[in-house]
């Protein structure tokens, strides 16, 4: 299977203060905002915002905040923020590199690979499914 290329988890794009191999002139403040908004999107479902889980006003067990945006801000651009840039750029070289399928079992077939999976729950299932239909869309 042929890998794609992220030009989204290349620092140089993101963060000009990278200085190369993971290192960082100094702390990238802008990109780790950025990084902290686009993992809020890829950590919680559309379903999660839709039914407002995020919001003061929203259903038992929600998150709290006035608005997206404090949400946004609060819970991901400051966790995010608050993290070291290189340790979160090694989190995305892992992430980049991981192919569960390249080894003899699978024989290279990520898409066979991910089909194999067996979740726990209903909620793993359901994310796995997804995350098999995206990778199969490619």
């Amino acid at each position: 299977m042929r890998r794609r290329a992220h030009r989204g988890s290349q620092p140089g794009v993101a963060a000009p203060e990278h200085i190369g191999a993971g290192r960082f002139a100094v702390e990238p403040r802008a990109a780790l905002r950025a990084f902290g908004r686009i993992y809020a999107g890829w950590a919680l479902s559309q379903d999660f915002y839709r039914a407002g889980l995020h919001l003061a006003s929203g259903v038992a067990g929600n998150l709290g905040a006035a608005d997206l945006e404090s949400f946004l801000h609060r819970d991901w651009e400051q966790r995010f923020g608050a993290l070291p840039a290189a340790d979160l750029y090694a989190q995305l070289k892992t992430w980049d590199a991981a192919d569960i399928g390249a080894n003899a079992l699978y024989d290279g077939d990520l898409a066979r690979a991910l089909q194999a999976i067996a979740a726990a729950n209903l909620v793993d299932a359901a994310f796995i499914r997804e995350a098999v239909r995206a990778l199969l869309a490619r």
